[in-house]
């Protein structure tokens, strides 16, 4: 979840790919993009920007940095990293009805 957290998400991500061997995994997790409230409107999908929490932990930033799908696949493939599974689940006792909640995915260094 550390990845939302982040202001510039393409030198941590490239970080990322050049500490792993070739073959090694990178395995993240993140609130969906789509997820209600931190996208109120779905025009503003494609729109990154910096949000307020809702109701974060002391010891964690007070905000987050919304990114589209494609800015986290764009920067691992940058990196040297193949995304090879995703998968967004939805939490049905969760807030915005049919939109997935997280999203988990595994890359590969090439």
């Amino acid at each position: 979840m550390a990845l939302m957290d982040i202001p510039e998400l393409g030198p941590a991500i490239r970080e990322v790919g050049r500490v792993l061997s070739p073959g090694g995994w990178f395995v993240f997790s993140i609130v969906h993009p789509c997820f209600h409230p931190h996208v109120e409107i779905a025009s503003e999908y494609l729109e990154e920007h910096r949000y307020d929490k809702l109701r974060p932990p002391e010891w964690l930033p007070r905000h987050a940095y919304h990114r589209p799908l494609s800015a986290y696949a764009n920067e691992l493939g940058v990196s040297g990293l193949a995304l090879t599974r995703m998968r967004e689940v939805h939490h049905p006792s969760g807030p915005g009805t049919g939109v997935p909640g997280l999203l988990y995915a595994r890359a590969v260094k090439r």
